[in-house]
């Protein structure tokens, strides 16, 4: 009967393990979503408004949804969830200024190494130790990446200098984000991000600072930002649930399934065909990511 017991016991971390895995698939399919969103919105559109109507969208989505779920406005660790805030608003910023100065390949080529900096710093701030097969199956994703975007190798040093903090800001996004599940509820992490960049852009934009002016969208152009906004607010809840189940650098491991997902998107919605190369990309992707995810329930 004990050993019944301890059997059940063990058998539930293993459980939300898995869970965990599936809720962060289905938020890298959420953030692609949001990237084929942001990618179809007018030029004439800055990146700061872009961040600045995300915001707007999801404050008021994500506090009325902390409510009815019971889980506090703002948490107990307020200095470590407003640099979570920070953080990842600095790196959207980012990534939105890299984008305008590198072709979208080299930017999500630059981004998508991010796992591998999590793997690398996981064990010093989470005590979160990597076996070598993690390593090696991370870095056949990268390299599944590499031949999926194909990077071209153009454009400016600031673009790549850009893309490159993008990327170490995300790292240490998701390494916080991973440390505050510990004591802070989903939603209570989910809501300081767009709470903090409504923070930042939005008194630049009130004042109509220097590079902050409103740009009135068109109906289409507020559709895209709408459907941008709502694919964000799922991804960051369901980023949020699901790192608080698996360790950051397995669960951040499945974030190069997006690149898998845009090239779908690419093949439905813009008649892209990939070649052989790109294909053999994506089964890289795919399978690095399953054996990442097998691993983790191996003794």
């Amino acid at each position: 009967m004990r050993d019944a017991e301890r059997g059940s016991v063990a058998s539930r971390p293993a459980s939300a393990e898995r869970e965990g895995f599936l809720v962060l698939g289905l938020a890298a399919f959420f953030f692609s979503l949001f990237s084929l969103a942001g990618k179809a919105v007018s030029a004439d559109i800055s990146s700061s408004q872009m961040i600045l109507v995300r915001s707007l969208f999801m404050v008021p989505v994500l506090a009325l949804w902390a409510k009815r779920k019971g889980h506090p406005l703002i948490g107990k660790r307020k200095f470590f969830l407003f640099l979570r805030g920070l953080l990842g608003t600095a790196s959207l910023f980012a990534f939105f200024y890299a984008l305008k100065r590198l072709p979208l390949a080299d930017t999500v080529l630059i981004f998508q190494v991010h796992p591998l900096i999590v793997a690398a710093l996981a064990p010093l701030f989470l005590k979160e130790p990597n076996r070598p097969l993690h390593w090696l199956f991370l870095g056949i994703s990268v390299v599944g990446v590499v031949l999926v975007v194909g990077p071209t190798g153009e454009g400016t040093w600031d673009g790549r200098l850009s893309a490159f903090i993008c990327c170490i800001l995300a790292s240490f996004t998701y390494i916080l984000v991973r440390f505050l599940r510990r004591t802070e509820a989903t939603l209570t992490i989910a809501l300081t991000f767009p709470a903090v960049s409504l923070l930042v852009f939005g008194p630049a934009f009130a004042l109509a600072l220097p590079g902050f002016e409103w740009v009135a969208p068109s109906t289409v152009d507020w559709l895209y930002l709408i459907a941008m906004s709502a694919a964000a607010a799922l991804g960051q809840v369901l980023m949020t649930l699901g790192l608080g189940k698996v360790p950051a650098a397995r669960g951040t491991g499945l974030s190069n399934l997006q690149v898998a997902f845009a090239l779908l998107y690419g093949i439905l919605f813009f008649g892209e065909l990939p070649g052989w190369v790109t294909l053999a990309g994506a089964v890289l992707i795919v399978l690095s990511c399953g054996r990442v995810t097998k691993i983790a329930f191996q003794p």
